[in-house]
C-alpha cells in the first residue's frame, strides 16, 4: 500500500471498528491537519495519520495524560512502563512545569492489503494495544501524579513531524557540500 492508499484506509478502518468515535483532525484554535484523524475511545485520545515517506506507514499516537505536574519520578515511571508494552513505546514530553505522556506506534504499510483481512486486523490489533496501554498509563499517572486526559484540541500535542520540518534529512552518501 502506498501513502495515498493508507490515507484513504485510515477513516475506513476507524469507521468499521469505531463507528461514531472518530473525526478529522480539525480545530478551532489550531490549524487543520489534512489526512489526520482523531479517535476518542473509552477514555483514550488518539491521533492517526499516514506517513508519506519512501516506505509509507501509519502513525498512531495515543495521549495518556497531559498537564501532569513535572517531576523526576514521573520520568522514571514512564521509562519503566515500556517494559510492558506489546506494541509501540511510551514517552514523556515536558515544559517548565507540566509534562504529557504519549504512547507512540507505527505500522509499516506495504504488507497491508484489503484482499487479506489478516493484514487489516494487524493494524487494528496494534491500535488496540496502543489504546489499552495508554489507558493503563492514564489510570496510574492520574492516581500517582495528577494531570488530566487529552480532549478537544489537545490533539495538536500528538502531531508527529511527518513533513520533516523539525528533523532534516542527513546528507546522502557521496553528497558534497560546496564551501566556495
Amino acid at each position: 500500500m502506498d501513502a495515498e492508499e493508507v490515507t484513504a484506509l485510515i477513516p475506513e478502518l476507524l469507521g468499521d471498528v469505531y463507528p461514531g468515535k472518530y473525526r478529522p483532525a480539525l480545530g478551532e484554535e489550531v490549524p487543520d491537519y489534512p489526512g489526520g484523524w482523531i479517535l476518542e475511545e473509552d477514555g483514550a485520545f488518539c491521533f492517526m495519520k499516514a506517513g508519506g515517506t519512501r516506505l509509507p506507514f501509519i502513525w498512531i499516537r495515543v495521549g495518556a495524560a497531559i498537564e501532569i505536574p513535572r517531576n523526576d519520578e514521573l520520568a522514571y515511571y514512564v521509562a519503566c512502563a515500556n517494559k510492558d508494552l506489546q506494541a509501540g513505546r511510551a514517552y514523556m514530553r515536558y515544559g517548565e512545569q507540566y509534562a504529557l505522556v504519549v504512547v507512540d506506534e507505527s505500522v509499516f504499510a506495504a504488507p497491508i492489503s484489503r484482499q487479506f483481512p489478516a493484514t487489516m486486523q494487524g493494524v487494528v490489533t496494534r491500535l488496540d494495544f496502543s489504546l489499552e496501554h495508554a489507558r493503563d498509563l492514564q489510570h496510574w499517572i492520574f492516581e500517582r501524579f495528577g494531570g488530566r486526559p487529552f480532549a478537544g484540541d489537545d490533539w495538536m500535542h500528538l502531531v508527529p513531524d511527518l513533513e520533516g520540518t523539525v528533523l532534516e534529512k542527513r546528507p546522502s552518501a557521496g553528497t558534497t557540500t560546496d564551501s566556495s
